[in-house]
């Protein structure tokens, strides 16, 4: 994308890419340095917010520690906002093809009139 994404989706992107390799986020510390590194601003309480919503606290069963994954509900909300972000991108570039299909058409009619006349 062209404009850095908003808190909420950086996150999930995160979580998702996280849960794909077969960890997980070891803590909201670990989120906010990631962000950070993401060029993200926020507020510890906003960060807190977004992050209890977002992702789901488990225990490991070896070791005892308290890890986190994303929710179904955001990874289906990541998922839903990846497929608007891709039909917008295939509504732009129809109505680019669409737009140039009119121009050719144009010329082909006023290039055959100009035939006929000439």
């Amino acid at each position: 994308m062209s404009k850095k994404d908003n808190l909420y989706i950086t996150m999930l992107r995160y979580g998702r890419e996280r849960m794909e390799s077969g960890e997980s986020v070891k803590s909201i510390s670990e989120m906010s340095e990631y962000l950070r590194g993401e060029g993200h601003e926020f507020h510890k309480s906003q960060l807190d917010n977004i992050f209890v919503d977002a992702f789901q606290r488990f225990t490991v069963k070896t070791g005892g520690s308290t890890q986190y994954t994303l929710t179904m509900g955001s990874y289906f909300n990541l998922l839903e906002h990846e497929e608007l972000q891709e039909a917008r991108q295939s509504s732009a570039d129809a109505k680019r093809m669409a737009f140039w299909a009119i121009i050719i058409s144009g010329a082909l009619a006023a290039g055959s009139i100009g035939l006929q006349v000439y």
